[in-house]
């Protein structure tokens, strides 16, 4: 681990980050994802346990795969081997379908959140 006097902490957007002289990121991804899902709890009180689900599917990167437009997502479904399309305008999983914001919905934000954090992210949203 490099020395404190090293890094400096820097302001991006509603996320701190450790970076090095030439601002490359050097906080670890899970860190910035768990950071974001406090903000989502906030968020979404009446979530009734879809962030701590959300961020479980987040943290393995296996489980949200960004298309190429930049804006859909395949996010993988925890009951089963299938995977949902999540945009912003939704997800098609039940659970959105009953009107409630879904773990795949706040799966997809925290890894935008992440990527544009920690300076990975490639398109706009």
């Amino acid at each position: 681990m490099r020395n404190r006097d090293q890094r400096k902490e820097k302001a991006t957007g509603d996320a701190v980050t450790f970076q090095d002289e030439q601002g490359r990121c050097l906080t670890p991804f899970s860190v910035i994802l768990t950071h974001f899902a406090e903000k989502a709890k906030l968020a979404f009180p009446r979530a009734n346990g879809r962030v701590e689900k959300a961020l479980e599917i987040a943290t393995d990167a296996r489980n949200v795969v960004e298309l190429d437009d930049y804006t859909t997502f395949m996010v993988k479904s925890q009951n089963g081997g299938g995977w949902y399309t999540v945009t912003d305008a939704g997800c098609e999983c039940k659970d959105r379908q009953f009107g409630n914001v879904c773990k795949h919905q706040i799966a997809r934000w925290l890894v935008i959140r992440s990527q544009q954090a920690d300076g990975t992210r490639r398109g706009e949203v």
